[in-house]
């Protein structure tokens, strides 16, 4: 038991470093990780000697090629949510799913009524919208009606 205590000392530290560091206000997270990060690779030198100096190049390229990796997911992420911004896709689907879900029958699982905003006050500026959610609200009545 003692000998496993020991050879945990070094990540306990770690820890330490970054907890103390955030909670005392001492760091910001970022100034932590960075603190954290030059604390572990100073114990990987010098104290557990794992790596040489001559193996720093070789960790350095395998940690530019992760990081690489990261940031051309975080990039695509990024343009394909902003094209699907563009597009308007979520304003759709939440448009079809609602549209599908006004004409369902009443039940005390939903609430009363369509769920969709107020249609006076999304259709003040336009007539034609006003039409047709006139023109809608007839026809959910008369479902209603035909349910009851």
């Amino acid at each position: 038991m003692p000998r496993i205590v020991s050879d945990t000392r070094w990540g306990s530290v770690t820890i330490v470093i970054i907890m103390g560091g955030i909670l005392s206000g001492v760091f910001t997270p970022t100034e932590s990780a960075a603190v954290a990060r030059v604390f572990a690779f100073r114990v990987t030198l010098f104290v557990y000697r794992d790596y040489k100096w001559r193996d720093l190049p070789h960790l350095v390229h395998r940690i530019v090629k992760t990081g690489a990796m990261v940031m051309m997911l975080i990039g695509f992420s990024v343009a394909f949510v902003y094209m699907m911004a563009i597009i308007q896709i979520p304003a759709k689907v939440t448009q079809f799913s609602l549209g599908h879900q006004q004409f369902a029958p009443e039940c005390e699982c939903l609430p009363p009524g369509p769920l969709r905003a107020h249609p006076i006050k999304s259709a003040r500026s336009k007539p034609h919208r006003r039409r047709r959610l006139a023109l809608k609200s007839r026809h959910l009545t008369a479902f209603r009606q035909s349910i009851k």
